[in-house]
């Protein structure tokens, strides 16, 4: 499963459709496809929709950044979830305030962290630290090693 995918509703970096995003996943074989455009939920529908017609298990959540700093990924466990993440962002895009370095508690959400943070975050019941491939190596030397539970890969499709 892709637990961070983008379309170009993720302004300046997704270069996607919806239609091609679940079209490559589908020739791939991917059973569940998370999509997590940055700041935005306009696309969750028409993914939805298509995930289902291709077989494929959609999985909703966001991507939120400070600026060009990834601070997490969160991802919606059902509808209460796909609820709080945007009563979450609409809190500080209509007040515009930046994002805080950590989100709130949510009971239905799953978050996910970038490798970066790990000394900064005691990992609860819900929340991961996403790998990307070339920092596999760092693993060794760290706590984490024996908290594999706990780690995801975290490769974005954009």
């Amino acid at each position: 499963m892709y637990l961070n995918c983008h379309t170009h509703f993720s302004l300046r970096y997704g270069t996607l459709s919806v239609e091609e995003l679940v079209g490559w996943a589908q020739a791939q074989g991917i059973g569940s496809l998370a999509l997590t455009d940055i700041h935005s939920t306009s696309a969750v529908y028409d993914f939805v929709r298509a995930c289902r017609a291709a077989g494929i298990n959609p999985v909703v959540g966001m991507e939120f950044r400070r600026d060009d700093e990834l601070l997490y990924i969160a991802l919606a466990r059902n509808l209460q979830g796909f609820h709080e993440i945007n009563a979450f962002y609409s809190q500080y895009a209509h007040q515009g305030l930046p994002f805080p370095d950590l989100p709130p508690y949510w009971s239905q959400v799953l978050v996910i962290y970038t490798w970066e943070k790990r000394d900064r975050v005691s990992l609860s019941e819900q929340e991961y630290l996403g790998i990307r491939p070339r920092q596999v190596s760092q693993l060794l030397r760290t706590r984490y090693r024996h908290r594999q539970d706990r780690l995801v890969v975290l490769q974005p499709i954009t």
